[in-house]
């Protein structure tokens, strides 16, 4: 036994009995989802002499979905708070 204990009592419960009075519930979902489309088109050319250059085209899609879910419950003793 620690050192700290010595001396102590120690008791536990044998049955334990909840009656709740007023029990408040509340519960929420919520999703969210988006969609983002980029585009880009770069050109690049040399303006000196015969034409030179080139062309890029990038397309990209992204997703996002978010969900979240609560629920909190209590139980109040059916008493006004004043």
């Amino acid at each position: 036994m620690p050192q700290d204990w010595v001396g102590s009592q120690i008791y536990t419960t044998q049955v334990y009995q909840k009656w709740p009075g007023d029990v408040e519930s509340y519960s929420a979902g919520i999703r969210t989802q988006s969609t983002a489309q980029n585009f880009n088109v770069q050109l690049d050319y040399d303006n000196g002499g015969n034409f030179k250059g080139g062309l890029r085209a990038i397309r990209e899609t992204a997703r996002q979905q978010y969900i979240e879910t609560d629920t909190n419950i209590s139980n109040a003793d059916g008493l006004p708070v004043g």
